[in-house]
């Protein structure tokens, strides 16, 4: 911003750019490329109006560690939710997690390798994807397909192609929530 320019004139030039450059992709043939079908949620896991929210985790890494002990400690003392199963290809992440959720909920999670055993559960009502950030939006995508609600962490994809495509997902799924985080 030169000193001639004012904030206003700035923020205008700024706001005309984010909507040219969100028009773009359309005009540029970007959604046309996809051609995969989008999938159609299967039917949500039955809850009833005092039942318990069963959530898992994909991804006990890192964030996925930290999302884990939290959502243990709350579900220990609500009594609303539990986490209901971890999954990670890694077996001394899911192990340790595993190990502070049984502590924290009492009991013993299950856990899992590979993000579609998860996802097969019927009990299953959402799941909080916390996996390295390539993996973001084919396991958001999977589990939208498994008719499970869906927090991703940021970023949600890390391509504008995946990105488009997760749109199309959700918006063909409005039964199913999708979140992501900041």
């Amino acid at each position: 911003m030169s000193k001639s320019e004012s904030r206003r004139d700035f923020l205008r030039k700024a706001t005309a750019a984010a909507a040219l450059a969100s028009a773009m992709p359309s005009s540029l043939g970007a959604e046309s490329e996809d051609l995969e079908p989008v999938p159609q949620a299967a039917p949500r896991a039955p809850l009833a109006p005092d039942a318990v929210v069963n959530i898992g985790i994909i991804g006990t890494g890192g964030m996925g560690t930290g999302h884990a002990d939290a959502l243990a400690k709350f579900a220990a003392e609500s009594k609303s939710i539990r986490l209901a199963a971890l999954c990670d290809v890694c077996d001394p992440r899911v192990q340790n997690a595993k190990a502070r959720v049984d502590k924290a909920q009492g009991g013993d999670v299950p856990t899992y390798r590979y993000h579609e055993q998860l996802l097969a559960r019927p009990d299953i009502h959402g799941v909080l994807i916390a996996s390295p950030e390539h993996w973001h939006a084919k396991l958001a995508e999977d589990a939208i397909k498994a008719g499970k609600d869906v927090y991703v962490e940021k970023p949600m994809t890390i391509n504008l192609k995946d990105a488009l495509r997760l749109r199309k997902v959700v918006k063909a799924n409005p039964s199913v929530i999708v979140m992501v985080g900041t």
